[in-house]
């Protein structure tokens, strides 16, 4: 095996079982660790999967050394967009779990991305001073006035007059571009809103729609990293807590996933899913 960044790409003769709604309903770890031969790549999620608000999951930084000690090559994936880079890398410390800034992906590269390949030079920010500035930091003007488009992030600092200066943007014709779809953030406190959210808040003032979303379950982010460092999503496993995000990733994607039900999926959601997981355990603790 190879890594940090050594991607290996050959195959093997070991392979992942077919996703089956049945075999979802296995939370043996022992099985789940005669499969990880076949893996080189772990996208690992972060909200309610290594963490929950401003807890870690139990087990969890043992979890990631143990695997990066296997030779598998870690990224952690996010959708939110509400902190920088830096910001992720010093909380996963906080948690002894070394990262750098390479290896943490944000529905905001996705976004960035785009809007550097489209040329867009203005945009209006419905979102925190993390997301400006990761933004600004690519080159596009952060404006108030005459934007190309409204950019909706998960905005943690949230107020009245942000959300009437979006509407004023949105209602007079400028397009809208969401960061990721999801409906609400888990927290150590339950639920909270996220940027899903606000999207269906502003459709009912505006009755308008985002052009495009990032962040997952677009291919987008795994294009975040390849742009990085080679990566054979035959070979990879998403790890998270989510169905409609995480696991529909890593069936858009190609890869093997595995749900943890330490965030905001229950046991007895898998049944009615159209997005079953490969592998499911109690939490990451349970991978090695």
């Amino acid at each position: 095996m190879r890594c940090r960044r050594g991607h290996r790409q050959s195959g093997d003769d070991v392979h992942f079982p077919s996703c089956q709604p049945a075999f979802a309903m296995n939370r043996d770890p022992v099985h789940f660790r005669k499969h990880l031969s076949a893996v080189d790549t772990i996208f690992f999620d972060l909200d309610g999967t290594l963490y929950l608000g401003h807890k870690p999951i139990a087990g969890a930084a043992r979890a990631v050394g143990r695997l990066r000690a296997l030779g598998k090559c870690v990224y952690f994936l996010s959708n939110n967009s509400s902190k920088s880079k830096r910001q992720y890398v010093e909380r996963l410390r906080a948690f002894d779990i070394p990262a750098t800034d390479d290896e943490v992906i944000l529905s905001t590269d996705s976004l960035v991305a785009y809007l550097r390949a489209q040329r867009i030079g203005r945009v209006h920010v419905l979102g925190t001073r993390g997301l400006c500035d990761a933004v600004a930091h690519a080159g596009i003007a952060v404006v108030d006035r005459n934007p190309e488009y409204v950019v909706i992030g998960y905005d943690t600092e949230l107020t009245y007059a942000k959300l009437a200066a979006a509407c004023r943007h949105i209602n007079a014709g400028v397009p809208m571009l969401a960061t990721h779809c999801d409906l609400f953030c888990p927290s150590e406190d339950g639920p909270l809103p996220d940027v899903g959210s606000f999207l269906e808040m502003l459709k009912a003032a505006t009755g308008k729609s985002p052009e495009q979303i990032f962040g997952k379950p677009t291919p987008s982010m795994l294009a975040a990293i390849q742009a990085r460092a080679p990566v054979d999503p035959a070979r990879a496993l998403m790890v998270g807590d989510r169905l409609y995000t995480d696991m529909r990733f890593a069936r858009n994607i190609g890869a093997k996933s595995l749900l943890v039900l330490s965030g905001e999926t229950r046991m007895d959601q898998l049944s009615a899913t159209d997005f079953s997981p490969d592998f499911v355990l109690d939490s990451v603790a349970d991978m090695v």
